[in-house]
Order: structure tokens, then C-alpha cells, then sequence
């Protein structure tokens, strides 16, 4: 979320905006009743955030993603999923339903997305295997992951995901859920401190 709102990590920075930021209201997700501020997704982030262990965590910080989104790649074969959006469907590999623009930190996911909306911005990845994955990670490197001909981003309010019963989905970085998965926005907003 500092990332999204443009909060410098400095404890002093962080002060300041508790002690003059202003207070704006945001709108978070709900995914089979749990809220969450930037995302949830089903597939592949979902298989590698179930995957990486608390060691390599603590060993690599978030290199650990890194290290497992490879591992994940090359030796695991992630089951496709079913996104249903606002009624409409798409087949997917991996689906990810954007409340705001930046997923893990510095990377914009979803450029038009905002957490002010009411509606999120789902970034479909149609492609699978290593070279697909590598793809993605590449674009979303450069802030580009829907420039790929097998990437579509869908606004939308109400997500669906479905697959294989058990799959994990994962909500801003941990595993909160197993498909089927229904998301949509809280109704109540949330109040968040921005920057002075």
C-alpha cells in the first residue's frame, strides 16, 4: 500500500504523513469474506506465494518470490481457471483482480486501476509454462504486463474464479482462500492516511 500512495518507508516520513497526511477514503476487496487492499489472485502468483517457505523468506526477503515464481515454473504445472467477470467468461491460466495499480510492491499491474474505485481491474494471463511466466514477469518488470498479445485487463466488479477445487488464492501476498473463489468490493469504505 506505501508503494500505491506514494509513503517513502522513513519513520519520519511515515510520522509526518500520521500527523498531517490527509484522510481519504478507499474502497478494499472481499474474497469468500476476507478484505483486502491490492489484490487476489488465482494460478500461478497464487501457487508460488503457497509455495515459498518461511525460511527462504527470512533468508532472501522478497527475493524468496523470485526464487520460487522460477521454481514454480519449470517444475510445476498449474492448472488453468475459469474467471467470470460482471457475468462474462474467460479461460485463464492465471487471473489477478487488481483493487489498485501495483502488485508486489513497485510493479504496476494495472496502470488504470485505483483505490478509490469501485471496481477492480483483472489482469488475465492466458499463456502457460516457463517461457509464458517469464513473459509476464518480464512486462510486469517494466510496468507493461498487458502489452503481451495473451494478457487482457477486464474493469469489473464482481469476479469469479473457478478450477480445480482446492487451489490456493492468494490476497496481497498470502494465502487467504482455495477456489472457487468470489470477489467483490466492500461496500463500507475504509479510511487510509495519505502522505502530508
Amino acid at each position: 500500500v506505501a508503494d500505491e500512495i506514494g509513503l517513502r518507508k522513513s519513520p519520519a516520513l511515515v510520522a509526518r504523513a500520521l500527523a498531517r497526511g490527509p484522510v481519504k477514503p478507499i474502497h478494499v476487496g472481499v474474497a469468500n469474506g476476507r478484505r483486502f487492499v491490492m489484490m487476489a489472485g488465482a494460478g500461478f502468483d497464487a501457487n508460488v506465494v503457497a509455495s515459498v517457505s518461511l525460511p527462504l523468506k527470512k533468508k532472501l526477503g522478497p527475493l524468496a518470490y523470485v526464487w520460487q515464481a522460477a521454481a514454480t515454473a519449470f517444475t510445476k504445472n498449474v492448472p488453468p481457471c475459469v474467471v467470470t467477470i460482471d457475468g462474462a467468461r474467460h479461460d485463464s491460466s492465471s487471473a489477478v483482480a487488481c483493487n489498485g495499480r501495483r502488485y508486489g510492491g513497485p510493479f504496476a499491474a494495472a496502470r488504470a486501476a485505483s483505490l478509490s474505485d469501485r471496481s477492480f481491474h483483472v489482469v488475465l494471463m492466458r499463456g502457460a509454462g516457463w517461457l509464458s511466466f517469464l513473459r509476464y514477469g518480464l512486462g510486469l518488470m517494466v510496468g507493461r504486463v498487458d502489452a503481451w498479445w495473451d494478457v487482457a485487463i477486464v474493469p469489473g466488479r464482481n469476479v469469479v474464479i473457478d478450477g480445480v477445487p482446492g487451489q490456493p488464492v492468494q490476497a496481497d501476498g498470502d494465502i487467504i482462500a482455495r477456489l472457487p473463489v468470489t470477489i467483490s468490493i466492500d461496500p463500507e469504505p475504509v479510511l487510509l492516511v495519505y502522505p502530508a
